[in-house]
């Protein structure tokens, strides 16, 4: 089939749990490693309520890009609201050159314009960025580096233990920590709300990662907390912190469980990363000064625009938003 005829026949609709086979047949023939039909269900399905919002491009009965999205609760100035964000943004090689994958992008932010959901938010590869960047709605709104401290250089790592024994186990969280939920974006104006629910679905109910979480307690009542993992998990050489619930305005409770990771990581010769927005300045001021550093690797981070906001609304303005990673499928 020439490329014109297959430009011609190219469809573009939701995926369906009918799909999700076919999906992680190409996330495998793209990415080069298999991966559970119960994480697709997991990411796109049981994260928020409702259908699966995912689309895909297809000739024929054959799947040539897929873009997932997830829906998020979000800060907006004060208020609660709805967006989304996009993963698992994927195009067959053996059908590059055609527009495929641009064309769903296009296709797929169209269809959420008149939806509940007020931003798309992704974070492209190097692969995907000059693609997404032609989308119309599209805007860049930073680079985020990792932030690390390492000390694999101080000698050879030798993970003789068991973590189980030494740290706790991400396990259902209660309201305990909804004062830290409420705290994790400090002054800033823009991101993703961290709820309970959202907690446990992204860290305990994962169909194939294992999380950690270490607390700080006073008095018994919960200050500050950091949830992470081993990387790889199997024979790991870094520790990736994915969420730090603290308050900014208590600097000895808020940097006492991330002093813990680092003493660890000094006494194994870890590194440990974190992607931390450097205009949280309480906290990223605190990274620094415990020896973490900008390093690579640096992630893009934009937004799709789902209402017609002007250049000189805040939301453009990267300075205002709180970011942190949640781990390399979400943000």
């Amino acid at each position: 089939m020439s490329a014109d005829t297959r430009v011609r026949s190219l469809e573009f609709r939701r995926i369906t749990e009918d799909d999700i086979d076919t999906v992680q047949t190409l996330f495998h023939k793209v990415f080069g490693r298999p991966r559970p039909r119960s994480y697709y269900l997991w990411q796109y399905k049981h994260a928020f309520p409702g259908n699966i919002l995912s689309a895909g491009t297809w000739i024929g009965d054959e799947l040539v890009a897929h873009v997932g999205y997830t829906g998020r609760e979000f800060r907006w100035e004060g208020r609660d609201v709805l967006v989304l964000s996009n993963h698992d943004v994927m195009s067959d090689p053996d059908h590059r050159g055609i527009g495929a994958f641009r064309r769903l992008t296009e296709w797929g932010v169209r269809s959420f314009v008149d939806s509940d959901f007020d931003l798309v938010l992704t974070h492209p590869n190097t692969n995907a960025h000059p693609v997404q960047s032609q989308v119309e709605k599209y805007a860049d709104l930073s680079l985020l580096p990792c932030v690390t401290a390492d000390f694999s250089q101080m000698g050879k790592s030798a993970m003789s233990f068991s973590a189980d024994d030494r740290f706790r186990p991400f396990y259902q969280l209660s309201d305990e920590y909804l004062p830290l939920c409420d705290a994790v974006l400090g002054q800033l104006r823009f991101g993703l709300k961290r709820s309970i629910r959202y907690l446990n679905w992204r860290y305990h109910r994962h169909p194939m990662e294992k999380y950690y979480i270490l607390e700080h307690r006073q008095a018994g009542v919960l200050r500050s907390a950091v949830v992470f993992k081993f990387y790889p998990m199997e024979t790991p050489d870094r520790i990736n912190i994915l969420e730090w619930f603290c308050t900014p305005e208590d600097k000895s409770a808020a940097i006492a469980p991330v002093q813990e990771l680092v003493d660890f990581a000094k006494e194994h010769y870890l590194k440990i990363l974190i992607w931390h927005s450097m205009h949280d300045k309480p906290r990223y001021t605190w990274l620094q000064r415990l020896g973490f550093r900008p390093d690579l690797p640096l992630f893009n981070f934009g937004i799709f625009l789902l209402r017609d906001w002007r250049p000189s609304d805040r939301i453009l303005d990267f300075r205002h938003w709180y970011t942190t990673m949640g781990d390399h499928d979400v943000f």
